[in-house]
C-alpha cells in the first residue's frame, strides 16, 4: 500500500505524540520514604504540588531558599516555591498558574533532602483539569417602555480565571435561528462574569434562546450550549427559580410578567408541609424566605389564582420540589481591605464553614515595588502577573478547631 508523503508527516507527527504523551504519564517511581499517589493526580491550575514523606526530611531546614526551590521539578519546566508546610508535607507553590489540560510530570529529589535514601529521586505525574464554564440564567426582566421586549441576565462561572476579552470570542447567543448581541462584563472574581441580553422580542409563540460557549478558545475542549425558554407574548407564567444561602436561605422565582400591585401573595405561594414563609416582590420576581431551618426536599406551591399587572392569572399551578442542603464548605475574608507595609502583627479575620483546616499562602510585593504593581493595579485587586514585583513567602496549613467552623 503507497502512502504519500503528506501522510506520512501526519502518522510520524501522531507517533512522536503518542510516545511523549506515554513517556509523560508513564507509572510513578516508588521509594520508602514517600507516600505513593494512586493513578494521576488531577490538580486546579492553582493548586499546589503536594508531596508526602513518610518521615521528616532532615536536610531541609538546613538549605538555602534556592536550594530547597530545586529539590522539586516539574516538566514541561516551571517556576515555583517549595514549601514544608508540615513535618511530612511539602508543597510546591508554582509562581504563575499551570496551563489548564497539561500533563506535568514531578521529580522530587530525595537526596537533596534525605540523609541515605533509598532512591535518589522518585517521579510521578498529574494532571491540570481542563478548563470548565456553567452558565446560571438570572432574571428575565420585562421592559417597562415595550411590552413585547424583554431583558435576559446571568452569571458565566470559569473553573479557572478566564481571559474576558477571549471569553467574548468565545460566547455568542442565538434567538430561534437569529444571532442576538450578548453584553460580558466581570463579575466579583477572575472566575465570574455577568452577562445582559437586552431587546429580545417576544413572539406569538414560545421562542428557544440558546448560548454557545466554545471552551476551545480559553484551554478546554468542547462546545457548551444553554438553552432558555422565551414565552410568547401575552403569557403569563413562572419561568424559573433559583435557592440562595446567603444572608440567609431563600428562594428567588421568577415570573414572565410584573406581579399585580393589589394583590396579596400570602396563601398564594406556600410550603405543603406549613412552614411559613415571608415575601419580597420587587417586579416580576418574588423572594420567598422560609421562616424556619429547613433541611431536605420540601414542596413550595405557586397557586394558579396569581396575576399580573394587567389583571391576568397565571397560566397554570405550579409545583416546586426544592432540596435544602447543608452549606457548601467555604473559607472567605471578614470585610475588605489592604495589608499595607508594617513593623506590627496583622490580624486578618476569615470565616470558615464546614471545614477542618485551611491553607494559607502570603506573597510579599517588594516595596521597592510597589509603585510598578500600583501602576497596572489598584490596592486589594487579584493579580496573575505578581511575580514581577514580589515572590510567595509562606505556606502553611491551619487546623481548624471544632465548633469554631459552624455555619
Amino acid at each position: 500500500m503507497k502512502i504519500n508523503l503528506i501522510s506520512k508527516g501526519v502518522l510520524l507527527s501522531l507517533m512522536v505524540l503518542f510516545i511523549y504523551s506515554c513517556q509523560n504519564r508513564k507509572q510513578q517511581t516508588k521509594s520508602n520514604l514517600f507516600v505513593p499517589i494512586n493513578g494521576i493526580a488531577t490538580i486546579a491550575s492553582e493548586d499546589p504540588v503536594v508531596i508526602r514523606f513518610t518521615k521528616q526530611p532532615e536536610l531541609f531546614q538546613g538549605l538555602t531558599a534556592e536550594e530547597k526551590n530545586l529539590t522539586i521539578e516539574l516538566s514541561p519546566k516551571t517556576e515555583g516555591k517549595v514549601f514544608l508546610v508540615e513535618k511530612k508535607e511539602m508543597v510546591f507553590q508554582p509562581t504563575k498558574a499551570l496551563q489548564t489540560g497539561q500533563y506535568y510530570r514531578v521529580t522530587v529529589h530525595l537526596d537533596k533532602l534525605f540523609n541515605n535514601p533509598d532512591k535518589k529521586e522518585v517521579q510521578f505525574s498529574i494532571k491540570v483539569m481542563p478548563l470548565e464554564t456553567n452558565l446560571i440564567f438570572d432574571d428575565l426582566l420585562p421592559d417597562e417602555s415595550i411590552t413585547e421586549f424583554k431583558k435576559l441576565t446571568g452569571r458565566i462561572l470559569t473553573s479557572d480565571p478566564a481571559d474576558l476579552s477571549v471569553l467574548k470570542k468565545a460566547v455568542s447567543a442565538n434567538l430561534g435561528f437569529n444571532p442576538i448581541k450578548i453584553n460580558i462584563e466581570p463579575g466579583n472574581n477572575v472566575q465570574a462574569f455577568t452577562f445582559t441580553i437586552d431587546k429580545i422580542r417576544q413572539g406569538k409563540t414560545t421562542k428557544k434562546l440558546k448560548i454557545s460557549i466554545d471552551e476551545r478558545l480559553f484551554g478546554g475542549n468542547k462546545t457548551k450550549q444553554f438553552y432558555y425558554n422565551i414565552p410568547a407574548n401575552g403569557t403569563f407564567s413562572f419561568l424559573n427559580y433559583e435557592l440562595k444561602k446567603e444572608p440567609e436561605p431563600h428562594l428567588i422565582i421568577t415570573f414572565s410578567d410584573n406581579l399585580s400591585t393589589q394583590q396579596n401573595l400570602n396563601g398564594l405561594i406556600y410550603f405543603e408541609d406549613g412552614t411559613g414563609v415571608k415575601l419580597d416582590i420587587n417586579n416580576n420576581i418574588v423572594k420567598v424566605y422560609p421562616k424556619k431551618q429547613l433541611q431536605g426536599s420540601h414542596a413550595l406551591i405557586i397557586s394558579g389564582n396569581i396575576k399580573n399587572s394587567n389583571n391576568k392569572t397565571i397560566d397554570k399551578q405550579n409545583k416546586l420540589h426544592i432540596i435544602f442542603k447543608q452549606a457548601d464548605p467555604e473559607a472567605r475574608f471578614l470585610g475588605n481591605g489592604t495589608i499595607l507595609p508594617g513593623t506590627d502583627k496583622w490580624l486578618i479575620p476569615f470565616e470558615a464553614i464546614n471545614l477542618s483546616a485551611v491553607d494559607v499562602v502570603i506573597f510579599k510585593i517588594y516595596s521597592s515595588n510597589i509603585k510598578q504593581f500600583l501602576q497596572n493595579n489598584e490596592l486589594g485587586e487579584r493579580d496573575w502577573n505578581l511575580d514581577r514585583v514580589g515572590e510567595y513567602i509562606h505556606h502553611e496549613k491551619i487546623v481548624l478547631q471544632s465548633g469554631l467552623n459552624e455555619p
